[in-house]
């Protein structure tokens, strides 16, 4: 982004054509308009000039000056607003990718097909997916149907949709099993090396060869990791390897942005000598890399923390970007369960990479199923796909019954800009009709405010100069008030949409019956 010089920067934020969500911002429900956190402002009562500057600037240094009035993203007062994180809706028809075909596993009763990174190619316009099987040696079956299957533990299979719900396993002539090659395998163990493709590789990142490569990945190896690269998925070429990092669960993110591809993977831990547990402080932890063969010193970026389970370990995270967040689906295994291990799902988030949050009360972003739904015990192993009006999770649901376990896939979704809103009460509940959310002085080059709002009563704006004196023409009574539900509703005020010539400014919303998802001031 080109650098652009903000007036008194240091007091106003910068957010350009960038969409805000309020992932991160504190809601201090009061009757007062601002109110400084008590953790914060109180020891300034006691302290000597010397000792409140120290602080102060110490403050600063960790972007939580308390001379900005309550912590957060965008915001910096509010009045009778909550927020509420949302759980994306089920698919119907889940599980959408079951076994129907041997290799998916040695039974009915006993398989997994599991996860999926599903692509949506524009060119051909068709859905995509790639994932895993295993088969009964990894599983523990008895019996498997033949001794081609029971050799091989991992697959790469391949299916296509029209829609992205329903699959279709084409016959793709790559590998041969039981004498034939009628198959969907792209890819399989090689036993010899134990080897096979991580279903999620990149789609078309940027890379020192553009158009010679569509895909880049990471093929499992041992002790060293392999990288590589296919023009179609389906044949794949070994460029080079690298000395691991962490363990061997390796989850990759491309950030296009910064031209970064960024490694998220596991500490390294020491196997229990005494006796078999889990091993309870695994952490997460991310290197960088411009070719993905190169990679920066790992940095510790997730811990466990004191509110979660005392038999819980954290095993998995699936990062994804979304806007200017970098979002992740953390993994918690809870193994004290009886019938087997439990993963719950949180949302975790983080503005510059470095540093990571859980989002909220820790709250589980996809619950698991009632009893005898395909993800009653979990449910995991998520791909995240944006679309216009909705994003999509294709994830890994698990069950146990009687005669084994099942392992298969499933979708849910979210709207757009869906994981949180910043809501205003309806009547009926003994508070005044209007909610007030007011923002930090901000600073843009666009022209138009636009909101992602479902506004059963309604939402209108209000600018102000960063003092809180309205700006002419742009007050309550000037704004069209908003009733509806928009992914990308733009204010006017009596018909006036253009506000780039009001910045640096203030935001004052007033809502009623509202749940506001995201603001942006776009060009």
């Amino acid at each position: 982004m080109d650098w652009v010089e903000v007036p008194a920067s240091e007091d106003i934020k910068n957010i350009g054509a960038r969409k805000q969500l309020f992932l991160d911002d504190e809601i201090i429900e009061t009757h007062r308009w601002v109110t400084p956190r008590a953790d914060k402002s109180a020891p300034l009562l006691v302290e000597t000039a010397e000792e409140t500057g120290a602080r102060v600037d110490a403050e600063k240094s960790k972007g939580t000056d308390v001379s900005m009035g309550i912590p957060g993203h965008v915001l910096v007062g509010t009045q009778h607003v909550y927020r509420t994180q949302h759980e994306p809706v089920k698919h119907p028809e889940n599980p959408i990718i079951k076994k129907d075909r041997p290799w998916e596993g040695p039974s009915d009763d006993l398989h997994r097909v599991f996860s999926a990174v599903v692509h949506y190619d524009e060119e051909e316009a068709i859905w995509k997916a790639w994932y895993c099987s295993l088969g009964g040696g990894e599983v523990g079956a008895d019996e498997v149907p033949s001794d081609a299957l029971k050799k091989v533990g991992v697959y790469t299979l391949y299916a296509t949709s029209e829609d992205g719900i329903h699959w279709d396993k084409p016959d793709l002539g790559l590998v041969e099993i039981d004498g034939s090659t009628k198959n969907n395998v792209v890819f399989f163990k090689d036993d010899t090396r134990f080897k096979f493709v991580y279903p999620e590789f990149i789609r078309d990142p940027h890379d020192a060869e553009p158009g010679r490569w569509r895909f880049k990945g990471m093929i499992k190896t041992k002790p060293d990791q392999t990288v590589g690269v296919s023009a179609d998925g389906f044949h794949w070429e070994e460029i080079g390897t690298f000395e691991r990092i962490g363990d061997e669960n390796i989850y990759c993110l491309y950030d296009r942005e910064h031209s970064l591809y960024i490694m998220f993977t596991r500490n390294y831990y020491r196997r229990p000598e005494t006796f078999r547990q889990n091993r309870t402080q695994r952490t997460f932890q991310i290197a960088l890399s411009k070719d993905m063969l190169h990679w920066s010193h790992p940095r510790m970026i997730l811990l466990p923390e004191p509110r979660d389970p005392l038999d819980g370990e954290t095993i998995h995270i699936w990062p994804f970007r979304y806007e200017d967040l970098y979002m992740g689906i953390l993994g918690i295994r809870k193994s004290a369960r009886i019938g087997g291990d439990i993963v719950d799902n949180q949302l975790v988030y983080s503005r510059d990479l470095l540093h990571w949050h859980r989002m909220g009360e820790h709250n589980l972003f996809i619950p698991q199923g009632p009893k005898g739904s395909f993800d009653h015990v979990s449910a995991e192993g998520f791909c995240v796909v944006v679309l216009d009006e909705e994003i999509r999770f294709y994830y890994d649901g698990t069950s146990l019954h009687e005669k084994g376990q099942w392992e298969e896939i499933g979708l849910a979704t979210l709207r757009r800009d869906g994981f949180v809103s910043l809501d205003a009460p309806p009547p009926g509940q003994g508070i005044p009709t209007e909610s007030i959310l007011l923002t930090k002085p901000l600073w843009s080059t666009g022209s138009r405010l636009v909101v992602n709002a479902d506004a059963k009563g309604y939402i209108n704006a209000e600018l102000t100069d960063p003092d809180g004196r309205v700006i002419p023409g742009f007050g309550h009574a000037d704004c069209d008030a908003f009733t509806g539900d928009s992914l990308r509703y733009t204010f006017t005020w009596k018909g006036r949409e253009d506000i780039s010539g009001c910045f640096p400014l203030r935001i004052r919303f007033r809502m009623h019956d509202t749940q506001l998802y995201a603001l942006q001031v776009q060009t």
